[in-house]
């Protein structure tokens, strides 16, 4: 075999590799998006970067709410859980009192999450690429 067979059949290899690419992507991505999340929690903002409102109060809501997000890979996907309390938050429809801790389906995906998927895509892709 030539070298340029050796090389041409090592290109192939590495090409049917990617069919795995999205599975390592939402491993390589879980991580990062449950650091963003955690982070926008421990902040008290939303998804998005807008404060959540303030308890009656006056005084910051949910301080602890980073520890009830969690997220894994899923095959491609990736899967971030709310645990707790915190979920009632989440899903309390009056906007007054609502305290959006996850991102809400059909909403998009947020800007540092968006982010985080490219870094995460990137990544797996070099690594399959250079096999």
């Amino acid at each position: 075999m030539s070298d340029g067979d050796a090389a041409l059949a090592d290109f192939a290899a590495r090409l049917r590799s990617l069919k795995t690419l999205p599975e390592d992507v939402a491993r390589q991505a879980a991580p990062l998006i449950e650091e963003v999340v955690k982070e926008n929690a421990a902040a008290g903002v939303t998804p998005d970067g807008k404060p959540w409102p303030t308890k009656k109060d006056g005084t910051r809501a949910l301080p602890n709410a980073a520890s009830a997000v969690t997220a894994k890979a899923v095959g491609a996907l990736v899967v971030v859980k709310l645990v707790g309390a915190y979920v009632f938050h989440q899903l309390f429809k009056a906007d007054d009192r609502r305290r959006e801790i996850l991102p809400e389906g059909g909403a998009g995906v947020p800007p540092r999450i968006a982010e985080k998927l490219r870094e995460a895509s990137r990544r797996a892709f070099t690594r399959a690429m250079d096999q």
